[in-house]
C-alpha cells in the first residue's frame, strides 16, 4: 500500500549520477537532478534526495496497489540502479494508498464522507458530482483524502490498467509529509528498508486505516423508537439529524453563513460539531448506510488484513 516517498541520503563519496539520470541538469559542481523512471533525483552537499512514487517506478502505474513485497523490489531495483545503498536513507515523506474497485460512483461514497475532528475538509465537485474530498490543515503533517482515480487518470490521459478499466475506481490516500510527522507516530526516523519491513508497515497501513476511521461517514437511515413516546422536542432532533445526514453540504452551508456573520462563537461552533461527532456514533438513533458498510469492508481487509 505504500506509494509516494520522499527519501534523504547524506552524500557519500565517488557518487556519480550525471550518467545515471534521464533529463539530468547539472546547476554547480555539487548540485543537480534528473529522473530515473518515475521518480526525480537531487543531490547537493548535504545530500542524496528521491522524490516519486514507489509503484509507478517499479509497475509503470500506482493504480494497482503496491504489497509489501513489491515496495522491497522497487528499493533493490533503485539501488541497483544507482549503484548506492539505502539502508541509512532517512523517510521524510510517505504515502500510503489504495484503490478500491467499487459497486457505484466514487462520488456516491465521498458525499458521505463527514467532518474529521482535527483537520479542516475540502471538497472538489464537478456538475454536481463530487470528485475529491482531502482533509488536511497548512501546518499539519497529515493528510487525507479519496477521489475518483479514473476522473484522475482521465484528465493526465493516462490509460488505467486493464483491470481497473470499466471500473468504479474510488482511491483513498494517507499522506506524512514531513520528517518531523514520521519522528512524531515511531519516536525516531525511520529508514528506507524499513518501509519493507513487517512492524513498520503495518504501522503505516494502521495509520491508514486510523485516518478513515476518523472521518465521520454520513448517509444514516434516522428511525424512531415506537417503543417510547414521540415528544415534539424528539421530532424536530430526529428531523434535523436526518436533513444533516442526508443534505450535509446544505447543513455545512448554514452553518458557515452564521460564522461569517459573527452570530456563533468559537467555543459554539466547537460544541455544534463535538455534538455532531457523538450523533454520529449514536447507533441507537441511526444505521449504517450500505455504500459506507461495504467501503468499511474493503479498507478494513485491505487495511488490517492485506498484505
Amino acid at each position: 500500500m505504500i506509494d509516494g516517498v520522499r527519501l534523504l541520503l547524506p552524500r557519500q563519496k565517488g557518487m556519480d549520477l550525471a550518467g545515471k539520470l534521464r533529463d539530468y541538469r547539472r546547476l554547480d559542481t555539487h548540485t543537480g537532478s534528473g529522473k530515473l523512471g518515475a521518480l526525480k533525483v537531487s543531490h547537493n552537499l548535504d545530500g542524496l534526495t528521491i522524490y516519486g512514487s514507489l509503484p509507478k517506478y517499479l509497475n509503470g502505474e500506482n493504480v494497482t496497489p503496491l504489497v509489501r513485497a513489491g515496495v522491497k523490489a522497487a528499493i533493490e531495483k533503485l539501488e541497483n540502479e544507482l549503484a548506492v545503498d539505502l539502508s541509512q536513507a532517512i523517510v521524510s515523506m510517505v504515502e500510503v494508498g489504495k484503490t478500491f474497485i467499487l459497486k457505484h460512483p466514487p462520488g456516491e461514497y465521498l458525499r458521505l464522507f463527514g467532518d474529521h475532528p482535527r483537520y479542516r475538509k475540502c471538497v472538489t465537485t464537478k456538475a454536481g458530482t463530487v470528485e475529491t474530498v482531502l482533509y488536511d490543515l497548512p501546518k499539519s503533517s497529515y493528510q487525507f483524502q479519496g477521489y475518483d482515480k479514473t476522473k484522475e487518470m482521465r484528465a493526465k490521459r493516462k490509460a488505467m490498467p486493464e483491470l481497473f478499466v470499466g471500473c468504479k475506481v474510488l482511491r483513498l490516500e494517507w499522506r506524512c509529509r514531513r520528517r518531523r510527522g514520521l519522528q512524531g507516530r515511531f519516536g525516531r526516523d525511520i529508514t528506507c528498508h524499513e518501509l519493507f519491513e513487517y512492524e513498520t508497515y503495518y504501522k503505516l497501513k494502521a495509520c491508514f486505516w486510523a485516518a478513515y476511521k476518523a472521518v465521520e461517514k454520513l448517509g444514516r437511515e434516522v428511525f424512531v423508537d415506537k417503543t417510547k413516546p414521540l415528544t415534539p422536542s424528539l421530532l424536530q432532533r430526529l428531523m434535523a439529524e436526518a436533513h444533516r445526514q442526508h443534505h450535509n453540504d446544505n447543513y455545512n452551508d448554514y452553518l458557515g453563513a452564521y460564522i461569517d456573520y459573527g452570530l456563533l462563537t468559537k467555543k459554539n461552533v466547537e460544541r455544534i460539531r463535538a455534538e455532531n461527532r457523538r450523533r454520529g456514533r449514536d447507533y441507537s438513533m441511526s444505521d449504517k448506510n450500505p455504500l459506507i458498510e461495504e467501503l468499511d469492508s474493503f479498507v478494513e481487509m485491505a487495511a488490517v488484513r492485506g498484505a
